[in-house]
């Protein structure tokens, strides 16, 4: 296009000045001296508009495809836009929906688990207190065959020596387990 305007320029100015006046005297301009300048500008104007007339009408052909193209995506970009807007405006209209839906899930997962947990946590409890009470049992029990040992070990050291003293007490105690034996 560049091209187009500077053979359009180079080929009028020349025209022009030409056609201005006849070597500088200031008469007034008739018919006659402006018919073979005014002839030879309208065939330079035919002859540019009969050449330029293909590339200009493809120019502007191209453009308006391009237009017309640019147009087409620009309404499949507002469709798609379109959509988005009413699927962002449908999940705005549901938002205190999904989060109540949300709260509720939170809280329902927060009760299962203090439930789950308070239920771990007795049994930690219920299994510590049978724990200790087995540990209480078990202490007291060992105690109680300390006890009882030695309870019979001063039984059997006091009778031993109370036996061991008496002369007619250790014949009768012979006797007595001789007769068990026997």
């Amino acid at each position: 296009m560049n091209k187009t305007w500077f053979v359009l320029l180079t080929a009028l100015l020349p025209s022009l000045v030409l056609a201005g006046g006849q070597g500088g005297e200031h008469e007034a301009s008739t018919w006659s001296s402006l018919m073979f300048p005014a002839f030879n500008a309208a065939l330079f104007f035919s002859f540019l508009v009969y050449k330029l007339k293909t590339p200009v009408r493809n120019h502007f052909i191209e453009k308006a495809k391009s237009v017309s193209e640019t147009f087409d995506r620009a309404q499949v970009k507002s469709k798609e836009a379109q959509v988005k807007y009413e699927a962002l405006e449908e999940k705005l209209r549901n938002v205190s929906k999904e989060a109540e839906k949300i709260m509720s899930d939170s809280n329902a997962q927060a009760n299962e688990f203090e439930n789950k947990y308070m239920g771990e946590v007795n049994g930690r409890i219920e299994k510590s207190k049978q724990d200790s009470i087995q540990r209480s049992l078990a202490e007291k029990n060992s105690l109680v065959n300390q006890l009882n040992k030695k309870t019979a070990e001063a039984v059997v050291s006091k009778t031993k020596m109370l036996i061991g003293d008496d002369h007619q007490t250790k014949s009768l105690v012979t006797k007595k387990l001789l007769e068990g034996v026997r």
